[in-house]
């Protein structure tokens, strides 16, 4: 099922800008990482985790652990990827892809990325496994494939969807809301999330207002 976003686009000063909006009391937040980064680490561990645990009822999330990766496909049909940190985050993000591609509820895949990043070696097969297992998800079909063309493809997915944001991306992490994604809105939201996010809301969540602070954020991002 698709879920359209509200965003009210209006002019302002000499450019475009943008102010989200909820539909049904929810934002969507969509999280562009590596797992082999230490700044998408420190903020899916300091920053998103224990503001969702906040906000999980008013919060839809997506997980695209591709980053700055580049792929290709071979004259024989099989793709073929380059990561920022070298092959070992091709197949951690492959193997994070293998468990977010089963159908699970936001709140676990959310706790199983906060587990894989709270390990030495994110992405690491003892890590995805351990933190798989948290979450009730299938270490059976993360081995299975991870090694089939599937993982590939599930990677390559990411790439795509990375590659369709509405400004290139240029850091990790990246984070978009509702669809939309600029880089001083990303850095907004990496470095201060709850209170950006909440200041989002047309009708706050009573966490929003009861745990306020004086951060005051900006309403609006320029495209």
């Amino acid at each position: 099922m698709i879920i359209l976003y509200s965003l009210v686009c209006l002019l302002f000063d000499s450019g475009s800008s943008v102010i989200i909006k909820e539909v049904n009391g929810k934002l969507r937040v969509s999280i562009y990482y590596e797992v082999l980064c230490p700044d998408s680490s420190r903020f899916i561990r300091e920053q998103f985790y224990p503001t969702y645990n906040k906000l999980s009822p008013f919060l839809d999330v997506d997980f695209v652990p591709y980053g700055k990766a580049r792929r290709w496909m071979t004259r024989d049909g099989k793709w073929q990827f380059k990561c920022q940190h070298d092959k070992a985050e091709c197949v951690g993000n492959k193997r994070e892809g293998c468990v977010l591609y089963q159908t699970l509820p936001d709140f676990k895949k959310s706790k199983f990325v906060y587990c894989d990043f709270g390990h030495s070696s994110p992405g690491s097969s003892k890590s995805v496994k351990e933190c798989t297992g948290k979450v009730n998800a299938s270490w059976s079909f993360v081995k299975s494939c991870m090694d089939s063309p599937k993982g590939d493809e599930i990677l390559a997915h990411f790439g795509d969807i990375t590659d369709a944001l509405s400004s290139p991306l240029s850091y990790v992490p990246a984070i978009a809301i509702n669809g939309f994604y600029s880089p001083s809105m990303s850095r907004d939201l990496e470095f201060n999330f709850f209170d950006t996010i909440c200041s989002m809301f047309d009708n706050k969540p009573d966490k929003c207002i009861s745990n306020a602070t004086k951060f005051k954020p900006k309403k609006k991002h320029v495209m």
